[in-house]
């Protein structure tokens, strides 16, 4: 249950037991995925992105800026690169989002 903003209203989290522990577990594994992505990045992308989520084929990064966006965007080749060979996780697109201030 989506919105087209793309955002999940709270309250789906809370319609039956078992989905909170479930994305709890998710935003879990997600920290520590780019916790890891961030040390095997170049040095000149560290910090400028961090993982918002993994889903099928597609890599969903955010950054703070449009300006940060550019520089990640140029290296979107090396970025999956990095993401199948040392997760083995099969993300064959990189989607980018600009943090809303």
């Amino acid at each position: 249950m989506r919105k087209n903003s793309g955002l999940t209203p709270i309250s789906y989290c809370f319609d039956s037991e078992d989905k909170l522990p479930r994305i709890l577990k998710h935003a879990a594994y997600l920290r520590e995925m780019d916790r890891k992505f961030q040390s095997r990045l170049p040095l000149a992308l560290r910090g400028l992105c961090s993982i918002a989520n993994i889903r099928q084929n597609l890599l969903v990064l955010i950054c703070q800026s449009q300006l940060e966006a550019s520089k990640v965007r140029m290296h979107s080749r090396q970025i999956l690169q990095i993401i199948q060979q040392d997760f083995k996780i099969t993300a064959q697109k990189l989607k980018i989002i600009i943090q809303q201030k």
